[in-house]
């Protein structure tokens, strides 16, 4: 559970800091990694939760523990240096509304 929605949490703080003005359709490199992540979520979202929910007490103690990897969370400018997001100085922002 915890590698699902700790890639849940990267994958909402991947489409808040994307630079809406630069992203591009069909074949780009922002459109393409946001349609596979959701493809991703739609496809293997209902299983992994419906298993989650079967443990409230585990899944309580898990996203728990995600949540404090806002704390420390990873450059994603510098994993995917080929995207365009929002400047650096503003994406802590997105990372706690998230």
């Amino acid at each position: 559970m915890y590698w699902f929605y700790t890639a849940q949490l990267r994958s909402k703080v991947f489409s808040g800091i994307l630079d809406q003005a630069k992203t591009g359709g069909m074949g780009s490199k922002e459109f393409e990694l946001t349609h596979a992540q959701n493809s991703f979520f739609q496809l293997a979202g209902p299983n992994i939760n419906g298993y989650a929910f079967g443990n409230p007490e585990k899944l309580s103690e898990t996203i728990k523990q995600v949540m404090k990897e806002k704390d420390n969370f990873p450059d994603l400018g510098e994993i995917y240096s080929n995207v365009s997001f929002i400047p650096a100085r503003n994406r802590q922002s997105v990372v706690d509304e998230v």
